[in-house]
Formats: C-alpha cells, structure tokens, sequence
C-alpha cells in the first residue's frame, strides 16, 4: 500500500513538472517569435537606410501605410533618420549613426533570441526525458490497479 503511494506521488511529480515544461516551452516559443520579428524589423529598416543612402535626396520613393498602400514622397533630408530608442523616445541620427545603432541593437537581439532558443532545447531535453518516466509510472500504476 505504501510502496502504491509513493508510485502514485512519482507519478503526480512528473505530470507537474511535464506540464510546467510545457507552459515554459510554450513561453520560450512566444519568446522566439517576438525576438524573430522585432529582429526581421530592424533588418528591414537597415536595408532601408542602405537604399536611401543610395537614392539620395530628392528620390522618389513609397511610403508604406498599411492595408498594403503606398504613399508617393519625396526624400527630404536624405542625410537624416528618426530612430526609436523604446519607451516613446526617439532621436535624429545621420545615416552611418543610425545604421551603426541598428546593427548593434540586432547583434543584441541574436544573441537574445540564441540563449531563447538554448533555453528551448533544454527544456524540450528535460520534457524528452520524462516521457518515458511517465509512460512506465502509468504502466505500473495501471497494473496494480487491474
């Protein structure tokens, strides 16, 4: 009877921290594709900064509005960019110290979304390694029980 009990605590133990795994996996994933998305934005507007640095002042170029329009403008102050820094700020940097700025910001988020994706494989490890544990803890609660 005793041994039964601790086989049926095993067993509880390893559903909880199964399902705590997977609440975290899910977490880590969410994770992921934030980083992927906020790194797939500053991408695009790096190579934004490198067609505008090659058009020049004056050029005409669309402005994308959403709902997959364009407005038509015209480059003012090719030279300048407005850049977000977070928390609503945002300042006025040249080309190059924008670029610069972009670049550092997007090894930041690859080595964000690398230790993301490490800390995903290590729970997708542990998660690979309890399957097993659970299925023969069910096993055996299943053969006392019948």
């Amino acid at each position: 009877m005793v041994e039964q009990a601790q086989s049926s605590e095993k067993l509880e133990g390893l559903v909880v921290e199964y399902r705590m795994l997977q609440g975290l996996s899910a977490d880590l994933q969410q994770r992921i594709n934030t980083l992927s998305s906020l790194l797939s934005e500053l991408q695009a507007a790096s190579s934004t900064i490198e067609e505008v640095e090659k058009v020049g002042e004056g050029a005409e170029v669309l402005i994308p509005i959403g709902g997959a329009s364009y407005l038509k403008a015209r480059l003012a102050h090719g030279g300048r960019v407005v850049v977000g820094l977070g928390a609503g700020v945002a300042v006025d940097k040249s080309l190059e110290d924008a670029k610069k700025y972009l670049e550092k910001r997007m090894e930041e988020l690859s080595q964000a979304l690398s230790t993301v994706q490490s800390q995903l494989v290590s729970v997708a490890t542990r998660m690979a390694q309890l399957e097993p544990k659970i299925r023969e803890a069910l096993e055996k609660e299943s053969k006392k029980a019948g």
